[in-house]
């Protein structure tokens, strides 16, 4: 069977979490709704809460799985699409990280819905003046870095991206190496998504 991975355009998949359950951190600085656009409310949106397992799973079973206390739901809504993945928070030396993982979507070709594989994904998050930035591993850094044997990692190449095979142990190896270095990530200007103040919320 053809395998296809989900993919956020350019960002590294890996089929193993960065983290370990007893890594992971709950900041409620992240609880709220943020927009590309900021106070327009218009552009994508993210949209995080506490994920309520036993009341999430009574629809969608795969929440099942999420039961630390410390997952946060995230509901993506892009061209009025929704996605919704578990999130999760934890910190590698002085960087926080997010880990994201696709759990409730929706692809109209059934087919295509056979072969799909969710993977995760990963980047480092900074808490900004109420908003946070985004800054995503840049796969063409890390393919460089395997094709000159600077670094050992497991992996698997795709067409037109890499998926890491490596255990969440070796990940985090690999991010605590590099969390610091500005080429790792993806364009110098990180995505920033703004806060979206509770009363504005109403209008979209």
């Amino acid at each position: 069977m053809l395998i296809l991975v989900i993919l956020v355009v350019s960002c590294i998949p890996s089929l193993y979490p960065l983290y370990r359950e007893k890594d992971l951190i709950f900041d409620s600085r992240l609880i709220g709704r943020f927009s590309t656009e900021g106070l327009a409310v218009k552009g994508d949106t993210w949209e995080f809460e506490k994920l309520d397992w036993q009341t999430e799973s009574r629809t969608e079973n795969n929440w099942r799985q999420f039961k630390s206390g410390k997952t946060y739901k995230m509901t993506d809504i892009e061209d009025e699409k929704k996605a919704e993945f578990a999130v999760h928070l934890l910190k590698l030396g002085k960087n926080y990280y997010l880990d994201f993982f696709p759990v409730h979507y929706n692809i109209e070709n059934v087919m295509l819905d056979m072969q799909l594989m969710p993977a995760h994904i990963f980047g480092k998050i900074e808490f900004v003046n109420n908003n946070i930035v985004m800054h995503w591993f840049d796969g063409e850094f890390l393919t460089n870095l395997i094709d000159s044997n600077k670094i050992k990692i497991p992996h698997k190449m795709l067409e037109n991206s890499i998926l890491l095979t490596a255990n969440t142990e070796e990940l985090q190896k690999f991010v605590r190496k590099y969390g610091d270095n500005p080429g790792a990530f993806l364009d110098e200007d990180p995505d920033t998504m703004y806060r979206i103040p509770p009363k504005n919320i109403g209008l979209n």
